[in-house]
């Protein structure tokens, strides 16, 4: 249950992107994606920070409040711009297409950096995954420079996402996962008014045609496709581990590429056959673990 929540929650998170920048008919100017992202980070840690309150003692315990703040920024707060930033140059589909290679970078980091044991199946996978999202750069829709520029916002997240994992198996697997999600999502707060400020959300006509639903779609990436999917991932990592957790994306980029195709986005026969080819390369990436 807790592995198909996070698929439907995080894969409908790229379509929620494109209604608060572009509204429903795809064509409006709403927020732009730094607005959307600080949005969706204040949403976040608003709902966070009465829980991270009730456990203040074990914060001012912790003697690794520095990591816990580098895993928000790293785990949410970064991959949240990034993500916004990329679906202005490509479809919501192709988003959650190419946030299928997290487990990949998740097993290259779990072993170049936590002594994370390997085999060569494994590393197969990872070629395999890898020329998956080298082939949905081939693809009819995306020509270069600029949409594999767009394209590459979104891997360099899902590295952000594969560091985080790491980091938060090896260093607060002690922590029950609405404890350790709480501190990190809470301390995001500051560093998300600060980019609301700067970004000019507060100044927002609220009165424009489908701002409301702008805003609803943010509030909603905010406290479902962050706040309560993290405590629910983090409970994952804890019970299955990295690699298994991180599997999650098996099922976000069907469900994307279903949202993308109810709202009229291009899905083509490519994108489908590189989807298959990445996630062949994240089963073989993964088979050890599931022995």
């Amino acid at each position: 249950m807790l592995f198909l929540t996070l698929c439907f929650i995080w894969g409908s998170s790229f379509v929620l992107m494109k209604l608060g920048m572009f509204g429903r008919n795809g064509q409006s100017t709403l927020l732009t994606p730094w607005q959307l992202a600080a949005w969706r980070m204040l949403a976040a840690s608003a709902v966070m920070l009465p829980f991270a309150f009730s456990f203040r003692a074990t914060w001012n315990a912790s003697q690794q409040k520095p990591l816990i703040v580098a895993t928000g920024l790293i785990g949410t707060f970064i991959p949240a711009v990034l993500f916004c930033l990329a679906e202005t140059g490509i479809s919501s589909a192709l988003a959650g297409t190419l946030n299928a290679s997290t487990p990949l970078f998740a097993l290259v980091i779990g072993i170049a950096f936590f002594r994370q044991k390997s085999v060569p199946t494994q590393w197969w996978g990872i070629i395999l995954g890898l020329l998956g999202c080298i082939l949905l750069f081939a693809i009819k829709g995306i020509t270069p420079p600029k949409h594999i520029g767009y394209a590459l916002l979104v891997v360099t997240a899902t590295v952000c996402y594969g560091l985080n994992t790491n980091i938060a198996k090896a260093k607060f697997s002690h922590l029950p996962a609405l404890q350790f999600s709480a501190f990190a999502l809470a301390s995001l707060f500051i560093p998300a008014l600060l980019l609301a400020w700067a970004s000019g959300l507060f100044k927002i006509n609220i009165a424009k045609p489908e701002m409301g639903l702008a805003l609803l779609s943010g509030a909603l990436l905010g406290v479902l496709g962050t706040a309560l999917a993290t405590v629910l991932f983090y409970a994952l990592v804890k019970r299955s581990g990295v690699l298994l957790a991180s599997m999650v994306t098996y099922g976000i980029p069907f469900v994307a590429l279903a949202w993308g195709f109810v709202y009229g986005e291009a899905v083509n026969g490519w994108q489908v056959v590189a989807l298959c080819i990445i996630l062949a390369g994240v089963f073989m990436a993964g088979k050890k673990a599931r022995k």
